[in-house]
């Protein structure tokens, strides 16, 4: 509970804010984090990877980029983007939220196929593997959990808010401590909270990437501070 708080407050603002664009229920956030306890460097037993945790012909399904040096799935905007129109897509086959909730974890084919040969309507009448079985309750457990939680983990986020920013890469390949120079801000983390570049650089082409908005601001504050404090003029040595 303590990890899901931590991640949280970094990033249910992304994910509420692409649920609510794309008019799908906020409580399907806590699906995400049963699915990845919220890291993007998650990488289940059967290769799923990321926050939403995306099989890759589920990803390339749903417009996520993988290569050699860039995994989509591990780009919790992005990832989030392909989430909601995937949830979208299960909950316009099955018109019920518990059964597309499933359907996320067991695929939409063998629901379908379980609830034609069993001659159920819905989740809760149907037999189904253990895992799936489960899925939809394990997810209402972690809401209940987090959702004691909800002020607290609103507040954090204020103070430890991301910020997406748009780069364009104009060369094959660029290394990250460039980005990191930047934004005067340190390699790791920069990297745990892009770990979409595979190889630690960033291909030609635009990126989205996230920021901690919170510590660029406290680093020009103190910045303002000793320059104020020396009696000197920002830039000067």
């Amino acid at each position: 509970l303590e990890l899901y708080k931590k991640r949280a407050k970094y990033y249910f603002p992304i994910l509420e804010y692409y649920l609510k664009v794309n008019d799908l229920p906020e409580d399907l956030k806590y699906l995400a984090v049963h699915e990845s306890a919220l890291n993007s460097n998650a990488k289940s037993s059967a290769d799923a990877v990321g926050v939403w945790q995306f099989m890759s012909y589920t990803a390339d399904d749903y417009g996520l980029t993988i290569t050699p040096y860039i995994d989509e799935r591990k780009n919790v905007i992005q990832a989030s983007l392909a989430a909601c129109k995937y949830l979208k897509s299960l909950h316009g086959r099955f018109g019920d939220w518990p059964l597309a909730i499933a359907s996320y974890n067991g695929g939409e084919g063998r629901i379908e196929g379980t609830m034609k040969r069993q001659g159920e309507s819905t989740l809760f009448g149907l037999s189904l593997i253990e895992e799936t079985e489960r899925y939809f309750f394990k997810i209402l457990a972690t809401s209940i959990l987090l959702k004691k939680n909800d002020s607290e983990i609103r507040e954090q986020s204020k103070m430890y808010r991301l910020e997406p920013v748009e780069i364009f890469v104009e060369t094959d390949l660029m290394d990250i401590k460039a980005i990191c120079d930047q934004y005067d801000i340190p390699y790791k983390v920069f990297y745990d909270f892009n770990p979409q570049f595979e190889q630690h650089m960033i291909p030609y082409g635009r990126h989205t990437i996230l920021i901690p908005k919170n510590l660029i601001l406290a680093k020009q504050e103190k910045q303002r501070l000793y320059y104020a404090n020396n009696g000197l003029q920002a830039g000067s040595r």
